[in-house]
């Protein structure tokens, strides 16, 4: 049902209001209870570490949603006696290699790299 307000000044055209229809709680809770339920799941299977927990085998969904996972804080990981782990672990420094090989570090982006490559091994 629309209403008409009056004009705001003489001879302009009638304003006419728009009736905002009105959501029932009792329709919105079941959709409300999927999406969240939705979202519990894309978390879960964007925190299982290497794919652990999820249908395919191995690392396909990590590797799908590496990166999201450090939008999200989970960390990054090197498997336990590489390298780059234990090189950086030696040295207190982040063990996360990026898609050049530089992780970030004040000497890294630099661009001294020298001393950089001394320590991570592509």
């Amino acid at each position: 049902m629309s209403h008409t307000h009056a004009a705001p000044f003489p001879g302009a055209p009638a304003i006419p209001t728009v009736e905002i229809p009105t959501v029932d709680l009792r329709e919105l809770a079941p959709w409300a209870f999927f999406v969240g339920l939705l979202g519990l799941l894309v978390i879960f299977f964007v925190s299982a570490d290497q794919g652990a927990v999820s249908i395919p085998a191995g690392t396909v969904i990590h590797e799908w949603v590496h990166d999201g996972r450090h939008l999200l804080g989970y960390p990054a990981t090197e498997p336990a006696g590489s390298a780059a782990h234990l090189s950086s672990a030696a040295l207190g420094r982040p063990f996360h290699r990026s898609l050049d090989g530089c992780s970030v570090t004040p000497r890294c982006l630099r661009g001294d790299l020298d001393d950089h490559r001394n320590w991570i091994h592509k």
